[in-house]
């Protein structure tokens, strides 16, 4: 039985986790596009996607657990399982925060609430840097791939500078008269739910490190 090898298991529930963060991957791409062009359609979509992640996430949690009960784990075997478990609530984090984007979207759409030319590429501009660190993790987790792990912890870093930088332009338009104060809020919560997204892409290249008895800290800045 496939439960009682664990380490069969857990390269199965390792791809299924893979799928769910391409799912996650994906209702990021259509947060981005229903905030900056109003598409209504991909703010749908967003929540769609969002309700298979919690199910997906509550299914991988239950065959984890599972296999802890029936199968002997070595110590690395045990540490594993616990990354992943710690994974998949990354992932499914990642969804709430995509979701939490796609409602900003409605908020402005149904309230009209301008957005800056300036704003909305500050906004697509994060959104473009933390792609390229969702698909560092999910190539990490997908392949074990201790360098794209610690590139992800190096690219965390730099969404929280990019996050102080947009939080500090955002005030100088606010002071200036330059900026609807509906939109001063919805602007400072997305880019905190990015820097979140950010956070747990981070946790994620940690368990991708923790696997491979690598100490995370020895990469910080």
């Amino acid at each position: 039985m496939v439960l009682r090898n664990p380490a069969i298991s857990m390269d199965l529930a390792t791809k299924e986790l893979v799928r769910m963060a391409e799912m996650a991957r994906q209702m990021m791409s259509k947060a981005r596009s229903a905030f900056v062009t109003s598409n209504m359609e991909d703010a749908k979509i967003v929540h769609e996607i969002e309700d298979v992640i919690d199910v997906l996430q509550t299914e991988i949690i239950k065959y984890l657990s599972t296999m802890l009960s029936r199968s002997t784990l070595t110590e690395r075997q045990s540490v594993r399982l616990a990354g992943l478990m710690h994974v998949t609530n990354d992932i499914e984090r990642i969804g709430d925060h995509c979701k939490n984007i796609a409602e900003f979207a409605e908020w402005k759409r149904d309230e009209n609430i301008p957005f800056s030319q300036e704003a909305l590429q500050e906004i697509t501009d994060a959104f473009e840097q933390l792609n390229n660190m969702v698909d560092d993790s999910i190539h990490a987790l997908r392949d074990q791939d201790v360098e794209l792990a610690k590139r992800v912890l190096s690219e965390e870093y730099e969404m929280d500078d990019l996050e102080d930088n947009l939080r500090d332009r955002h005030l100088k338009r606010l002071n200036s008269g330059l900026c609807n104060p509906q939109a001063g809020v919805i602007f400072i919560e997305l880019i905190h739910n990015l820097e979140r997204i950010a956070d747990h892409c981070n946790n994620i290249a940690e368990a991708v490190l923790a696997d491979h008895k690598i100490n995370p800290e020895e990469y910080e800045n």
